[in-house]
């Protein structure tokens, strides 16, 4: 138990740049895991192979950070997704609308995934906290509220 306070002690008082975890998925896993998370959103292109290629996102230098190539047939163009997975617990999020993606699947594969890190469990839910920085939609103001 002291082992595991220390850990997340350590993990909270520490900046990123003094403790490196190392990162328990690969750049290909990232890569599945965002293809899992378009096919979430209903952006698979019809079931082919979407491109997906590094991106570099400064604001979330912890996360793997990926861009994707999704065709929207109904308009005939390619748009532009991106996203940043948490390299230690498989976390995909929506970079642009600060938002977390999961879907059973991709929660399938996050818990083979802390299977095979040999991270402790009290560990996770920190790790799960993180998120890149972004900025949230500001909530709508009610009319009557000033």
């Amino acid at each position: 138990m002291t082992r595991v306070i220390s850990l997340i002690i350590l993990l909270l008082v520490a900046s990123p740049g003094l403790v490196a975890l190392d990162p328990v998925i690969s750049k290909v896993t990232a890569g599945e895991l965002v293809r899992d998370a378009l096919a979430s959103l209903g952006e698979d292109s019809g079931g082919s192979k979407i491109p997906v290629d590094p991106w570099d996102y400064y604001w979330a230098p912890d996360f793997i950070t990926l861009q994707a190539e999704v065709l929207v047939p109904s308009k005939g163009i390619v748009s532009m997704r991106y996203f940043a997975v948490n390299p230690w617990t498989g976390d995909v999020w929506d970079a642009m609308a600060c938002a977390l993606i999961t879907s059973p699947t991709i929660k399938r594969i996050q818990d083979e995934i802390w299977k095979s890190s040999k991270l402790p469990d009290e560990a996770r839910h920190f790790l799960e906290a993180r998120a890149p920085a972004c900025t949230p939609a500001k909530p709508e103001r009610n009319p009557a509220q000033k």
